[in-house]
């Protein structure tokens, strides 16, 4: 086993200085504040995106708490609140979608960055308002414009205005329209288990309402987070929680005329004590053949990325303390390896992607994504050696990445420019999971 673990060893750095300069570089990430004019905090719901100096759109963030976009914690972080990643070279642009304003068009910072690898900082942000595009439409049914300097609001026929709001005339005050009596369409519910004692909820609605979720160990619920805010993109972080417990809660949210959706009673269970989503889904094996060596051909090293290398290498030194501790010897039994699970049949029956996946993550969800992208010739991870068929890892780098943005492009997700693009957010889920027939 030492001879093995000595020769991975040795074709690693044989090679990583040979392949550094074509490598692709470590990849920067940024959370902090964002604000409109250095004054009035962004809203929830804001989409915050990095842009390279060709314009290509490298990342994006959805802000769950206003003023704020990602995190400095990653394990507690709930998916929507992963930093701001970037990974190419020159200036870093930053741009943002903000709900209410500039008629659902981009607004770029007035901070831009200069690429260096592998750091990661605080960068605050403030995006510029002019008289162009600030409150553009400013005619709305309902709800809050936000008070975005310059905003001139106008409310439609129905509506009057209460500040920087437009209320419903159907309590009595002046105005000549209907009401809104349609509640919110809730949609994407997805519960994810963060520790044994966190949990994170998100869901969509079709107009701003305020995020409002019950939950508790039975139907009866018992505790509740509720927002004062307005949003269509919704998140409530669950905290206090029992380990290894199945928790019951209803998604409902409420729209500034008052009208309640409500969803039907939903279930998630915590993770056991002391594991993390990280640490539970970090890790995968496929059987090997008898003998004490795997039946797959080795992957060819001299073609590897620096990261798919070191991957490799990773993979080698595993497998190796499996075999030890698994009784695969000379002549023995079936051991432990890695390449010879293939295909859709590798992803467990029960398995449906509920979690967004970005560039950088590793978790198993991030093999079964690959062994998707790999089912179709041109979606696939690697054609040869690590993240090929076969060899799917957990970790979601390059490759992957590239494979994501093809697969969302073959199926029409999204654009190039789009929203979203290089993420597996809701919708890329919904298709992954209609592959898999679920």
């Amino acid at each position: 086993m030492k001879n093995y673990f000595y020769l991975a060893m040795a074709i690693g750095l044989s090679f990583i200085p040979a392949l550094a300069s074509a490598a692709p570089s470590l990849p920067m990430s940024f959370w902090g504040t964002a604000t409109v004019n250095s004054s009035t905090n962004v809203p929830v719901g804001t989409v915050v995106r990095s842009y390279s100096a060709t314009g290509e759109l490298y990342d994006s963030t959805i802000v769950t708490a206003a003023g704020l976009y990602g995190t400095n914690n990653l394990d507690q972080a709930n998916p929507a609140e992963d930093r701001l990643i970037f990974e190419g070279s020159g200036t870093i642009t930053f741009k943002a979608i903000i709900p209410g304003y500039a008629g659902g068009a981009e607004v770029t910072a007035a901070e831009t960055e200069t690429y260096t690898a592998g750091i990661s900082e605080v960068k605050n942000l403030t995006f510029t308002a002019t008289a162009d595009n600030v409150c553009n439409p400013s005619v709305v049914s309902h709800g809050t414009v936000g008070a975005y300097p310059g905003c001139v609001l106008t409310c439609s026929s129905g509506y009057y205005k209460s500040g920087n709001s437009c209320l419903s005339s159907g309590g009595g005050s002046s105005g000549s329209g209907a009401s809104d009596t349609t509640a919110p369409t809730i949609s994407n519910i997805v519960a994810t288990p963060t520790s044994g004692t966190t949990a994170t909820i998100t869901w969509n609605t079709n107009e701003s309402s305020l995020t409002w979720l019950n939950y508790g160990t039975s139907t009866a619920y018992g505790s509740q987070v509720k927002t004062t805010s307005y949003a269509s993109s919704h998140s409530a972080s669950l905290a206090g929680l029992t380990a290894s417990t199945t928790y019951h809660y209803q998604v409902k949210s409420q729209d500034s005329s008052g009208n309640v959706g409500t969803a039907g009673d939903k279930t998630f269970t915590t993770l056991a004590a002391g594991q993390t989503s990280s640490s539970t889904s970090s890790s995968s094996t496929t059987t090997g053949s008898t003998g004490g060596s795997t039946t797959s051909t080795n992957p060819n090293v001299s073609q590897m990325t620096r990261e798919q290398l070191i991957a490799f290498i990773l993979q080698l030194i595993a497998a190796m303390q499996t075999s030890g501790t698994t009784g695969t010897t000379t002549g023995g039994t079936t051991g432990t390896g890695t390449g010879s699970t293939t295909g859709l049949s590798a992803i467990p029956a029960t398995f449906t992607f509920q979690t967004n996946l970005r560039f950088g993550m590793e978790m198993i969800d991030v093999k079964y994504l690959q062994i998707i992208l790999n089912s179709s010739a041109d979606t696939k991870v690697a054609l040869t050696g690590v993240g090929s068929s076969g060899y799917e890892t957990t970790r979601f780098g390059n490759a992957t990445l590239a494979a994501v943005k093809n697969f969302q492009l073959k199926y029409g997700i999204t654009t190039s420019a789009g929203a979203g693009y290089g993420l597996v957010g809701p919708a890329t889920r919904v298709k992954l999971n209609g592959l898999l027939g679920r």
